[in-house]
């Protein structure tokens, strides 16, 4: 009776630690936010500069080394004229044939982002008065080893004239 107690105690030890090693959560390192800054109001026909930057790193394993996403805008409102990415030792880059698709990586690979950063500075032309917004879609940030939580913040433009 005694063997029998204890092989099935036995077993649920076994089973418990078959079940946390399959079960155990997966946890962020670290988060950031994503954001936009430029003038809020832009006059029809005249051009507009934006930065999208990174801040609100909190992230213990060495910031942020990678960055992908789309840029968003709606071209009613706005026409995309230029983008130009940070330089060394981060290397940002912009496909505007592929959906604004957007992609950087700490060339270093050691530093990573660890402070309010701009990593891209965009030139729209406003193309007629109205309201917009400009943000980024399906953000990724990594650290050295995993997936940050990314929070994006869009910027609100206003055309008037």
């Amino acid at each position: 009776m005694k063997k029998v107690i204890r092989l099935n105690i036995l077993k649920i030890v076994i089973f418990v630690i078959t079940l946390i090693g399959f079960v155990s959560p997966t946890f962020a390192l670290g988060s950031a936010t994503v954001g936009f800054s430029s003038n809020s109001t832009v006059s029809p026909e005249s051009n507009i500069t934006v930065s999208l930057s990174i801040s609100n790193i909190s992230d213990s394993n060495g910031g942020v080394s990678s960055f992908e996403g789309n840029l968003v805008f709606d071209d009613e409102y706005l026409e995309y004229v230029s983008g130009t990415g940070t330089t060394s030792p981060y290397s940002f880059q912009i496909n505007t044939s592929a959906s604004y698709k957007m992609a950087g990586l700490d060339t270093s690979l050691s530093n990573g982002i660890n402070n309010t950063t701009t990593i891209f500075t965009f030139v729209f032309k406003a193309k007629k008065s109205g309201t917009t917004q400009i943000t980024v879609a399906n953000a990724k940030l990594n650290n050295n080893s995993e997936r940050m939580n990314v929070t994006v913040n869009p910027k609100s433009i206003t055309i008037e004239g």
